[in-house]
C-alpha cells in the first residue's frame, strides 16, 4: 500500500464515531463464586483478578492490608521468596497483589496453557504465605524511605490531607500512613489479616482466548 502524503485522511466527526464495548459473560463456578469474563479470540493470553474483601476496612491496625499485598510473595512453608518469583517467571507469568481502601487484589497475567501450573502456587501464597521476618524488616526499611521521600512532596501532602479533610483521618478513605505506623507492624498481624483472603473470591477474567472448563471447576 503506497502513502498518499499528498492527500490529507478523512476526518470524521466524534458523532459518528460508535464504539461497542464487548459483552461481558456472568456467571457461577461450581463453588458459587462469580465469575466475570470478557472473551478476545485473538492471543492465547489471559488476565484474571481475584478481588477479596481485604481492603483497608478490614485491617485490625494502619499499614497492615498494605503490607500483606507487598509481602504476600516473600515465602511459604515449602518455597522461598526467591523460588516463588523464579516459579512465575520460569511460565512467563507476572502475579501482582495490590490493596485499596475497599479490596485488595491478586492478578495473574499469563499464556493460557500456563495458568493450570500458576494457580497452585498462587493458592499457597494464600493460604500458606509465612511472613519470614527477615522479610517484614526489608519491607518496613524500603516503606519508611519511600514514605520519607513523598513527604518532600508537595502534592502527596497536600492529597493526604485533601482526604482527611474529606472523608475524616479514622474513615478509610480519609487516613494516611506515618513511619511509626510500619515499625508497629508484627508479623501476627499479618498472619491474622491475610486470613480475609479465603473465603471466596470475586473472580474476573479479561482477556482470554479459552478458560480451561477444568480449572474453572
Amino acid at each position: 500500500m503506497t502513502l498518499q502524503r499528498q492527500q490529507t485522511p478523512i476526518i470524521y466527526s466524534p458523532q459518528d464515531f460508535e464504539y461497542l464495548l464487548p459483552q461481558i459473560s456472568v456467571e457461577k463456578l461450581d463453588n458459587g463464586i462469580p465469575f466475570y469474563s470478557l472473551t478476545d479470540a485473538i492471543e492465547p493470553v489471559l488476565q484474571l483478578e481475584l478481588v477479596f474483601d481485604a481492603g483497608l476496612w478490614f485491617e485490625s491496625k494502619n499499614a497492615i492490608s498494605q503490607a500483606v499485598a507487598s509481602l504476600l510473595k516473600s515465602g511459604t512453608s515449602r518455597l522461598t521468596s526467591y523460588q516463588i518469583n523464579d516459579t512465575f517467571e520460569q511460565y512467563g507469568a507476572s502475579v501482582k497483589v495490590s490493596n485499596g481502601p475497599d479490596w485488595s487484589s491478586v492478578t495473574i497475567s499469563c499464556l493460557t496453557k500456563h495458568l493450570g501450573a500458576i494457580l497452585p502456587l498462587v493458592y499457597e501464597l494464600l493460604t500458606d504465605t509465612q511472613f519470614p521476618q527477615s522479610e517484614i524488616d526489608i519491607y518496613v526499611q524500603n516503606a519508611k524511605q519511600r514514605l520519607s521521600v513523598q513527604l518532600l512532596k508537595s502534592e502527596f501532602i497536600a492529597n493526604r490531607k485533601i482526604d482527611e479533610y474529606l472523608f475524616g483521618f479514622k474513615h478509610p478513605y480519609g487516613k494516611y500512613l506515618f513511619a511509626e505506623d510500619y515499625d508497629a507492624i508484627h508479623r501476627d498481624d499479618l498472619l491474622s489479616h491475610v486470613k480475609t483472603f479465603t473465603p471466596q473470591p470475586i473472580v474476573k477474567c479479561l482477556w482470554q482466548v479459552c478458560f480451561p472448563k477444568k480449572i474453572k471447576k
